[in-house]
């Protein structure tokens, strides 16, 4: 695993908050099973209640050769455990999982494959040892309860 991890500041703070803002493409309410969103133009955003999943597989389908990214606006809580997350047509960089309310993000399980970067600059993060994490975490608190490669990176701090 290869996460990289970051304490939040005034910046991701105003970034959360604008991704909120969006006008979101796809509405979902808790979603708790096997989900496959399609890109929706060169920017698809996508707001949910809240994520819970136990062995599922969230796909988000790009169009090959633009670039296509995804906001994924939580709004509740989030718990990820021995599940999938598959990109076609999409760079883990260009997917986001904004959390703009103070929110508890779970990430668990030695089989998840985590891809994307969770944006939580007022909410809770506990990372227990998936298997392969593409991807960063800015969060106001985050819990590490496993050993990792852990990685230092810039992001929304002007610089």
């Amino acid at each position: 695993a290869d996460a990289k991890l970051d304490a939040a500041n005034a910046n991701a703070i105003a970034v959360s908050s604008s991704y909120a803002g969006l006008t979101p493409n796809y509405v979902f309410g808790a979603v708790t099973t096997n989900q496959t969103i399609s890109s929706a133009g060169h920017n698809t955003v996508v707001q949910m209640s809240s994520l819970d999943y136990n062995s599922d597989i969230l796909t988000l389908n790009g169009t090959a050769g633009l670039d296509d990214g995804f906001i994924i606006n939580v709004l509740g809580s989030f718990d990820f455990s021995q599940s999938q997350i598959r990109l076609n047509n999409v760079r883990p960089e260009r997917v986001i999982f904004n959390f703009p309310n103070a929110s508890n993000i779970t990430v668990n399980k030695s089989s998840n494959i985590f891809k994307g970067t969770i944006l939580a600059p007022t909410g809770n993060v506990i990372y227990h040892n998936p298997a392969s994490f593409e991807g960063s975490i800015i969060a106001l608190n985050i819990a590490v309860h496993s050993d990792f490669n852990l990685t230092q990176r810039s992001y929304c701090d002007g610089n």
